[in-house]
């Protein structure tokens, strides 16, 4: 009984002892509970109770971190030891020297040539008093007709016109009486007239001319032709020689407005006997025969179309209310200026011809343009590019014998779903920002980057201090 209790004492003084050791460090460093599970596990590991180890050994936990280091000799670099790259699911890719084309396709619509479109006004208020006929009929201009440049479109009637003519006919008579004057006190013999009489009647004289001129330019600026004018001065020679009265005026105050251009009438705004002033459209005139193209494109795609060259600018235009078959090559010559605050987009414009009247204004259309790869530009994965802020970065692999992988600051051009392109030569402002270059041939890492970023930054910051 005494050699038992003596073998439980030294048990206990072998195992508890250690255990109340181990209890008082644990409460002095604030209850460590892994401090204190670590150096049980030691003690276990140690001093093994009848020979079965314990079940939270370290043989028993998961095993340690990759090491990492920074390598001192080069900046942004760093090396990972005692892993092999392949236990951490690090892959790395290849940058392509060719990038394949890209084909981008904008949605738009047909519409109105702008530089063959025509609004028909009247050049001074007044009635409608009658219209012009269509050609080979006798009934008045209606939509969809078509008008060549020249033809009647509608005769007007107003008071400013009538007023107008009179004027210039006031003048031309002015001109006939005060010239016989003049000729009647030059042919009287000197001394029976005063030479300031005749000063006073050549002045007037004078006067009368540029009254007349005045009249004339008027009823040019209102495009009355040479034929119209013409026509008032005889009339004014009529009414001198007293073989028309005054109160005959017949179409005095009409005038006529003719077509600017041949095309087809779009829209016809009025009826016989309106009042319509110089702001209403009349007439809307369109040739046709070619039509605007207007089609939208994302922001990020611009620079791709500003760098193609004048020949290269031609787009396949398929129309989505026609056969797949019928596609329509044409060229593009102007890329937008302006984004659009909501879609952020922009327009180009191009022309398509439309003999035939085929094609109709406000048609869907679908443009495809081949854009071709560009030399000065890489193409990587977009799981391969860290982005922080308005920077981008990507892990280069520059020893695969070491592991080691330098983080580079690079200049992203365009973004796509799966890919993205960056410059692969910087320039001297994008030297100056931090730019680095990144060339076909090289090899990049595609996964874990975030990963190797925040590894990069810590052992930085630990080296700092």
């Amino acid at each position: 009984m005494s050699n038992g209790s003596s073998a439980k004492r030294s048990r206990l003084l072998r195992f508890g002892l250690p255990i109340v050791i181990l209890g008082v460090l644990a409460g002095i460093i604030g209850w460590n509970r892994q401090a204190l599970k670590d150096a049980w596990d030691q003690h276990l590991q140690a001093n093994r109770i009848d020979g079965v180890a314990s079940p939270n050994t370290a043989a028993s936990r998961p095993t340690k971190r990759p090491l990492f280091v920074l390598v001192p000799d080069k900046p942004d670099t760093i090396r990972l030891i005692d892993r092999d790259v392949s236990d951490l699911g690090i892959h790395v890719h290849t940058i392509s020297a060719d990038p394949p084309p890209n084909k981008l396709r904008l949605t738009g619509t047909l519409s109105l040539d702008p530089n063959r479109f025509v609004r028909v006004h009247s050049r001074f208020p007044g009635e409608v008093r009658r219209v012009g006929t269509a050609a080979g009929t006798n009934r008045p201009l209606r939509f969809g007709d078509k008008v060549t440049a020249g033809q009647l479109l509608v005769k007007m009637w107003s008071k400013d016109i009538g007023e107008k003519k009179s004027e210039l006919v006031d003048a031309l008579s002015k001109v006939h009486f005060d010239k016989i004057i003049l000729d009647r006190l030059n042919s009287v013999k000197g001394g029976v007239v005063t030479e300031r009489a005749i000063n006073d009647a050549e002045r007037n004289y004078q006067g009368d001319l540029v009254a007349v001129a005045k009249a004339e330019r008027t009823l040019r600026s209102w495009n009355l032709s040479e034929e119209e004018i013409a026509a008032v001065h005889r009339e004014a020679k009529d009414l001198l020689d007293g073989t028309v009265s005054i109160t005959d005026d017949g179409h005095w105050a009409e005038m006529e407005v003719t077509a600017a251009q041949s095309g087809i009438i779009v829209e016809k705004d009025f009826s016989v006997g309106d009042m319509v002033d110089t702001n209403k459209d009349l007439f809307k005139i369109a040739d046709l025969d070619r039509l605007q193209v207007l089609a939208n494109v994302f922001e990020e795609d611009l620079p791709l179309l500003r760098r193609l060259s004048p020949d290269e600018q031609i787009w396949s235009l398929q129309l989505e209310s026609e056969s797949l078959d019928n596609v329509i090559t044409g060229k593009f010559d102007q890329i937008g200026m302006i984004i659009d605050p909501n879609m952020h987009t922009s327009v180009v414009m191009g022309f398509v011809d439309n003999p035939n009247k085929s094609l109709a204004i406000g048609q869907f259309i679908t443009a495809t343009i081949e854009v071709p790869g560009d030399s000065s530009q890489v193409v990587i994965p977009v799981s391969a590019v860290i982005e922080e802020g308005a920077s981008s970065a990507v892990f280069v692999e520059t020893s695969a014998e070491f592991h080691e992988y330098t983080r580079r600051r690079v200049a992203v051009t365009r973004r796509g779903r799966t890919q993205i392109h960056v410059v692969s030569e910087p320039n001297a402002k994008q030297l100056e920002r931090g730019i680095q270059p990144l060339r076909p041939g090289e090899r990049i890492l595609i996964d874990s980057v975030v990963e190797l970023e925040a590894e990069l930054n810590d052992l930085a910051s630990s080296s700092k201090h």
